[in-house]
C-alpha cells in the first residue's frame, strides 16, 4: 500500500479532514461513536472487543446449562450446544495457571474437541 495513502492519528495529534476516509482501531469503550454515524461514508471503525464478547458467550453457557439442568429430559438444546468451561483469570500472566485448574478443557483439548 504506498505511504501516502496511510496515515497513523494518534490521539494527541490533529483530527483528520472530514473528507478523508479513516479506519478508526482503538478499544471499544474509546470509539467515537457519534463521529462514525456522522461521517458513516468516510469512516470505519473495528476494535477488539474480547471482553464484552466473552462476557455474552459466558452468559449464554451458563444459562444454557441452567436450562439443560432444570429440563433433564428435553433434549433439543443438548445436543446442539457444547458445553462450556468456566475459570477466572485476574491477569494475563495467571493465565497459565487458570488452564492448569481448569482440567476440564485440558481434558478436552487431549481429546481434541
Amino acid at each position: 500500500m504506498p505511504p501516502e495513502l496511510l496515515v497513523f492519528v494518534r490521539e494527541a495529534d490533529r483530527p483528520a479532514p472530514t473528507d478523508s476516509k479513516r479506519l478508526t482501531w482503538r478499544q471499544y469503550e474509546s470509539i467515537d461513536f457519534e463521529q462514525l454515524l456522522q461521517q458513516s461514508r468516510n469512516c470505519l471503525a473495528n476494535s477488539y472487543v474480547i471482553r464484552k464478547a466473552l462476557i455474552r458467550k459466558h452468559y449464554l453457557a451458563t444459562t444454557v446449562s441452567h436450562w439443560l439442568t432444570k429440563n433433564v429430559e428435553d433434549t433439543r438444546l443438548r445436543g446442539h450446544v457444547k458445553p462450556s468451561v468456566e475459570f477466572e483469570v485476574d491477569y494475563a500472566e495467571f493465565l497459565d495457571d487458570a488452564l492448569i485448574e481448569a482440567f476440564e478443557l485440558k481434558e478436552s483439548w487431549a481429546r481434541n474437541e
